[in-house]
């Protein structure tokens, strides 16, 4: 995380002092498109979390 945060601007960074994630979240996100981009759908499957600590 913390090589992350040195990546952020100032702003970001103050905002986050002191704070970590709680919970970790994995998924996989397909995207599809209609062919004319009207219509667009996210399918995200496989969620699983774990604690952080």
């Amino acid at each position: 995380m913390r090589g992350q945060r040195r990546q952020l601007p100032p702003a970001w960074r103050v905002q986050l002092d002191g704070r970590e994630p709680a919970q970790w979240i994995r998924y996989r996100s397909d995207y599809l498109a209609s062919a004319d981009g009207r219509v667009r759908v996210t399918l995200e499957q496989g969620a699983d979390t774990s604690e952080v600590g």
